[in-house]
C-alpha cells in the first residue's frame, strides 16, 4: 500500500477469518537498541490509543529481524481525496468550490479536528508530529457514521509537562511548524500548525488572495472569510497564540454549511441517490464523465487492452511476456512498472519473469474470474472485432484517454462517505495495488470454500483419467496444486498424491494426517470468523488467530471473571447486604439481556446456542461503565430465515431449550437459556 522511511505497509487477508488488515513491516536488522525502542514506540502508542479517532491496532510481533504491526485497513487517505475531488465535481483549479464540495470539505476538516482533539486531550497528551494528508485515513464506520482516522504514529510522543523537551526537526517537510526547527520544548500546538497547512490543501487556499477573490460573488463568501481567519490564527508564528482544536471546533458554525440548507436541492439528491444505488459516478446525470464510468467496458475489448501497451511515452517495459499474450489473457497495462490488471476480476500481476505465461498465471491466481470460467461473455477477442469497428458500446472507441496515467492510480479505491451525500471515487473500481508479485482482486482464493477447491481442479487442468472424483477430493478438504495428481489439505496443509482406483480421500486423509479432523476444525474455525465479525462492546474482543503445529490459537481480550464465579461467591460477598446484592444482580441481568439482544438483532441474526454462566464474562469497561460480555461462539450459528433447519441437540444440556432437540428452532432458544440462570 505504501513505502516510507519507517517501513512498508501491506494490505493482507487473514487466512482464517477472511478479514482484511493493513500490516506495517519495519526492518530491525541494522538498528541499535535505541532505534529499536523508537520503532517499538509506535506499536505501544497505537495499543494505548484505542479509539474511533485512531486507526485500530490489533497485534504486533517480531520475526526474522522485522517488526510487524497489524492494524485496521483503511482503503483511502486524505491525499487521494484532495487529489480527486476537483475531478469528481468537475471543477477547474481557477473555479470556486460549489456548495456541495465545500460542505464535504467542512465535514472532513471537522472530523480531523476531532481526531486531533482526542490525542491532545489524552492523559498524557500526545503530539502526533507528522500530520499530513497521507496519514489521515478514510474508512467507513457504520456504528458511529464517522469516516476519518489518524494513522502513522511513528513520530508521535507523549507530552507530560509544558516544559518537556522533544526531538527537533521531525515530521514531513511542508507540514512542519517553524518552532520544531529551532526549539526542543514545543507543545501540541505544532500539530495545529500542520492542520492549517492541511486545510490549505483541502479548501484550495494556496494563493490566498487570488483564491479569496473567486468567492466574492458566491453564497460562500462569508463562510470562506471566516474559515480563512481561523486558518490564519492556526498559522501564528508564536505557538501560544494558536487556538486548540477544541477552540476551533467551538466556532465551527461560523464557517460551516448546514446540511439542511442543501438537502432539498435536486443536485444534492442526485448525488445522494448515486451513492445509495452504488453507482460509480457521483455527479448528476446531466454531466459528462462517461469515459470514466465506461473504462472497464472499454477494456473488455481485446484490441483496446492491447492499445494500453503502446501509449506514447509508456510502452510496455518487460520483454519476458508480450503485450499480445497479456491482452489475450484479459489484462490491460496500468502504465506503472510492469503491472497489469484483469478487466474482469481486478487481479493485478507484476514482476514477470522468463517462462511466465499470462493465461496460466491468471488461471492459477484467479480461478473464479469470469474471464477464466467463461461466465462473462462480454469479452471481445481481436478475431471477432473486425479491426476494432465492433466494440461493446457503440459510443466507445478503442482510444486510450490521454490522462490515463494521472487518473488511474492503483493506491486508492472508491470510498463512500456516509451521511454526507457524496462519494469520492477512484476511476478504476476494484483495482489491485502495485508493487507485489501477484495481487489478488475479486478472484482471490479461499480454499476453505468447497466450491473454490472444486474450481482448482477444473481451472488448473486436473487429469480426468485419475481414478478419484474431484468432488470427493474437494469434500475431504483437498485442492489441486496444478501438477501431476498432487493435492493439498487447506486445513492442515498435508499433501497427497499417487491416487489409485478405489481410494477414499477421507480415509487416506485420516491415515496420513490423523490430527486433521475436518468437521471439528470447521467448527473451531467458525468461532474465529464469528468473533471477528462481532466487533462490539457486548462480545469478548477478538485480536488475532493463527495455526501452528496442528493447533489453532485464538487471542482474545482477558476477562478476570465469569458469571459462574460471581454466582458461586455471591452468598459470601453479600451475606449481610441482601438489598445491594439484588440491585447488582438486576444490573448484571439487564446487561446480559442487552448482549443477547445485540446478537439477535445482528444481520443476519445470530443464535449463540450455548448460553450458560461459564460463557458470560465479567470485565469493567471504564469508558461505558459496562461489565458483561458474551464469549465462546463455537456453537453459534447464523439464522437466515425462520424456517431454517439447524443442527439438533447442541449446547449444554441443563441450559438447552426443549426445541433444540429438533432441527427447527430460532433465537428464542437463547431466551430459554437465559431463564435457566
Amino acid at each position: 500500500m505504501s513505502l516510507g522511511g519507517f517501513g512498508t505497509v501491506f494490505k493482507v487477508k487473514h487466512r482464517l477469518d477472511d478479514k482484511i488488515f493493513a500490516v506495517k513491516r519495519v526492518q530491525f536488522k541494522d538498528f541499535n537498541e535505541e532505534d529499536k525502542q523508537k520503532v517499538l514506540k509506535e506499536a505501544k502508542m497505537l495499543s494505548k490509543l484505542d479509539s474511533n479517532f485512531v486507526v485500530k491496532f490489533y497485534y504486533s510481533w517480531i520475526e526474522s529481524n522485522y517488526l510487524y504491526i497489524q492494524m485496521e485497513y483503511c482503503s483511502q487517505n486524505l491525499k487521494q481525496i484532495i487529489d480527486e475531488k476537483a475531478i469528481v465535481f468537475e471543477r477547474q483549479p481557477e473555479d470556486p468550490m460549489n456548495i456541495f464540495e465545500y460542505f464535504i470539505c467542512c465535514e472532513i476538516f471537522k472530523e480531523v479536528l476531532e481526531c486531533v482533539q482526542y490525542i491532545h486531550e489524552s492523559n498524557p497528551p500526545v503530539i502526533h508530529r507528522d500530520l499530513n494528508p497521507r496519514d489521515i485515513l478514510i474508512t467507513i464506520n457504520n456504528n458511529n457514521n464517522r469516516f476519518i482516522k489518524l494513522g502513522d504514529f511513528g513520530l508521535a510522543t507523549d507530552h507530560d509537562m509544558p516544559s518537556m523537551s522533544h526531538t527537533g526537526n521531525v515530521g514531513r517537510p511542508g507540514y512542519m511548524a517553524p518552532e520544531i526547527h529551532f526549539i526542543s520544548n514545543y507543545t501540541t500546538k505544532v500539530d495545529i500548525y500542520s492542520l492549517a497547512l492541511i486545510a490549505h490543501h483541502l479548501f484550495d487556499l494556496f494563493k490566498i488572495e487570488h483564491q479569496m477573490e473567486k468567492y466574492n460573488i458566491t453564497m460562500l463568501s462569508t463562510n470562506i472569510k471566516k474559515l480563512y481567519e481561523i486558518i490564519e490564527q492556526m498559522l501564528e508564528p508564536i505557538p501560544g497564540k494558536r487556538p486548540t482544536s477544541a477552540q476551533i471546533l467551538q466556532c465551527f458554525n461560523q464557517w460551516y454549511i448546514d446540511k439542511s440548507l442543501i438537502t432539498g436541492d435536486n443536485t444534492y439528491n442526485d448525488i445522494l441517490q448515486n451513492i445509495i444505488s452504488g453507482k460509480t459516478n457521483t455527479t448528476p446525470a446531466n454531466t459528462s464523465t462517461d469515459w470514466v464510468d465506461d473504462f472497464y467496458s472499454r477494456m473488455r475489448c481485446e484490441r483496446t487492452r492491447l492499445g494500453t501497451y503502446h501509449v506514447p511515452g509508456h510502452d510496455w517495459p518487460n520483454a519476458n511476456v508480450t503485450p499480445g499474450d497479456l491482452a489475450s489473457a484479459g489484462f490491460f497495462y496500468t502504465l506503472t512498472d510492469d503491472m497489469v490488471e484483469c478487466a474482469f476480476c481486478g487481479l493485478g500481476i507484476n514482476e514477470w519473469v522468463p517462462g511466465d505465461r499470462p493465461l496460466d498465471q491468471h488461471r492459477i491466481h484467479s480461478p473464479l474470474c469470469p474471464f477464466i470460467t467463461g461466465n462473462d461473455m462480454s469479452n471481445l477477442p481481436i478475431s471477432n472485432d473486425h479491426d476494432g469497428f465492433i466494440i461493446p458500446h457503440p459510443s466507445l472507441t478503442p482510444d486510450i484517454p490521454d490522462d490515463i496515467n494521472s487518473n488511474f492510480g492503483f493506491n486508492s479505491a472508491r470510498v463512500n462517505i456516509p451521511g454526507l451525500g457524496v462519494a469520492v471515487n477512484q476511476h478504476i473500481p476494484g483495482s489491485g495495488t502495485s508493487g507485489k508479485r501477484h495481487v489478488p482482486g475479486a478472484g482471490q482464493l479461499d480454499y476453505t470454500d468447497i466450491d473454490v477447491r472444486m474450481k482448482s481442479y477444473v481451472c488448473n487442468g486436473w487429469d480426468l483419467s485419475i481414478p478419484v472424483p474431484i468432488d470427493r477430493l474437494s469434500a475431504a478438504g483437498f485442492y489441486y496444486l496444478g501438477r501431476s495428481d498432487w493435492v493439498k489439505c487447506f486445513c492442515c496443509g498435508g499433501k497427497a498424491r499417487d491416487w489409485s482406483p478405489g481410494d477414499n480421500p477421507w480415509v487416506e486423509h485420516e491415515k496420513m494426517y490423523p490430527d486433521c479432523h475436518e468437521d471439528k476444525k470447521q467448527t473451531i474455525l467458525k468461532e474465529v470468523k464469528c468473533l471477528a465479525k462481532l466487533d462490539s462492546e457486548y462480545v469478548v474482543k477478538y485480536y488475532h488467530s493463527w495455526l501452528e503445529s496442528n493447533h489453532l490459537f485464538i487471542q482474545m481480550e482477558f476477562c478476570s471473571q465469569s458469571l459462574k464465579s460471581v454466582l458461586k461467591d455471591k452468598p459470601n460477598v453479600f451475606g449481610r447486604q441482601p438489598n445491594e446484592a439484588m440491585n447488582i444482580l438486576c444490573e448484571i441481568f439487564k446487561e446480559l439481556l442487552e448482549c443477547v439482544e445485540y446478537l439477535h438483532e445482528s444481520n443476519p441474526p445470530l443464535i449463540h446456542r450455548d448460553l450458560k454462566p461459564d460463557n458470560i464474562l465479567i470485565k469493567h469497561n471504564v469508558r461505558n461503565n459496562r461489565f458483561v460480555k458474551l464469549c465462546d461462539f463455537g456453537l453459534a450459528t447464523d439464522h437466515m430465515i425462520s424456517s431454517m433447519s439447524l443442527t439438533a441437540g447442541v449446547g449444554t444440556s441443563q441450559y438447552m431449550a426443549i426445541e433444540t432437540y429438533q432441527r427447527r428452532y430460532t433465537t428464542k432458544s437463547d431466551i430459554y437459556s437465559l431463564g435457566s440462570y
